[in-house]
């Protein structure tokens, strides 16, 4: 008797892999993220009615799990008590080996504690499916994501063509089919890309490069618009593009928030600071893109927001340069240009040291 673990979303050609050969496949109905972190949950490509279809199609029979508190507490132990009790359902002798079948970077139990070794070591038959590739790179949910986000270029295609035929309603429908929900996909994927950089770099040194970006777009935009309408708009430009990737790294910081606060009500506040201070950095690259003296505001707002960010990770070594620092003269100067006060600014380090 062998089972199929996995969440198989798209049922792709690596899922394939995985559930060749087995006779049941064990999944969930929900993914794990909508109940551990909705934040973070990605955007499904099938519906679970969908998805367990296309198993069946494979003749492969399906077990559904509902992802929820009680089951997010099961133990290794008691995951695999339950793979038994499912096998023997399945029909499986007592004298038959159990066999488990699985992808590369599978995981189970509170935690994600279990793995294909531990269940070697309890006896079980376990398969690891190598990743499935396809024109060279390893197919994968994620990436048949990317590639349903590069249909956003058909949809642009077919809006010029709708410009030549406006009024084409067999044409209006297929566009707004194929645009519906692109957005969304697109900021989702954008997302994965961001932390899939981040990955492994240090926090607090990302924090600290961040907050000395926020403070240098805020005192280069005051200097932006020039009689030379070339080079304002070069500038400005330049500038939004900067404020781009400058609210990107308040994405890792609010899943920091999310996997290391444990206080609900806590991280709620902490994460919805963190995202009004991405839409002030996104805002600002709009209207610097637009060359708006609005930006000001905006960019005013988000660099006091990164300047308390990276305020709040310094160890307390640090915290006692940077109370030294804000004495000087330079840093008094430098400092004014966003309203603080130098008095307090010591004070706040010298309390962190």
């Amino acid at each position: 008797m062998t089972i199929a673990v996995g969440f198989f979303d798209g049922v792709h050609l690596g899922h394939q892999a995985i559930l060749k050969g087995a006779d049941c496949a064990l999944t969930f109905e929900n993914h794990p993220l909508e109940f551990l972190d909705p934040a973070r949950a990605p955007r499904l490509i099938m519906s679970w009615e969908d998805r367990a279809q296309a198993i069946r199609a494979l003749g492969v029979q399906v077990t559904a799990l509902d992802f929820e508190a009680g089951l997010a507490g099961w133990t290794p132990a008691r995951f695999l008590a339950f793979l038994t009790d499912l096998a023997a359902q399945q029909g499986r002798r007592v004298s038959e080996p159990l066999a488990v079948r699985c992808g590369a970077n599978w995981r189970f139990g509170r935690g994600g504690a279990g793995d294909a070794a531990w269940l070697r070591r309890q006896g079980v038959d376990v398969t690891v499916v190598p990743y499935a590739e396809y024109a060279g790179a390893p197919i994968s949910s994620t990436r048949v994501r990317r590639a349903l986000a590069a249909g956003e270029e058909s949809a642009w295609a077919m809006q010029r063509a709708l410009r030549a035929a406006p009024d084409d309603p067999r044409a209006n429908r297929n566009f707004t089919r194929a645009a519906d929900g692109l957005k969304e996909l697109r900021d989702e994927l954008h997302v994965e890309e961001v932390l899939s950089r981040a990955k492994g770099k240090d926090p607090k040194a990302q924090m600290s490069e961040a907050a000395r970006e926020a403070l240098a777009l805020l005192q280069a935009q005051a200097g932006v618009l020039t009689n030379e309408a070339a080079v304002a708009i070069a500038r400005s430009e330049d500038l939004a593009k900067r404020a781009e990737r400058l609210a990107d790294a308040l994405i890792p910081l609010k899943r920091s928030v999310l996997e290391s606060v444990t206080n609900a009500q806590q991280a709620a506040e902490i994460v919805g600071d963190v995202e009004a201070t991405r839409d002030a950095t996104l805002r600002a690259a709009d209207q610097l893109a637009d060359m708006s003296p609005d930006a000001a505001l905006n960019l005013s707002t988000a660099e006091n927001a990164f300047h308390r960010y990276w305020k709040g990770l310094l160890d307390p070594p640090e915290a006692l340069v940077e109370a030294i620092r804000a004495q000087s003269n330079a840093v008094t100067r430098a400092e004014q240009v966003n309203g603080r006060d130098w008095q307090q600014e010591s004070l706040d380090f010298t309390q962190i040291f």
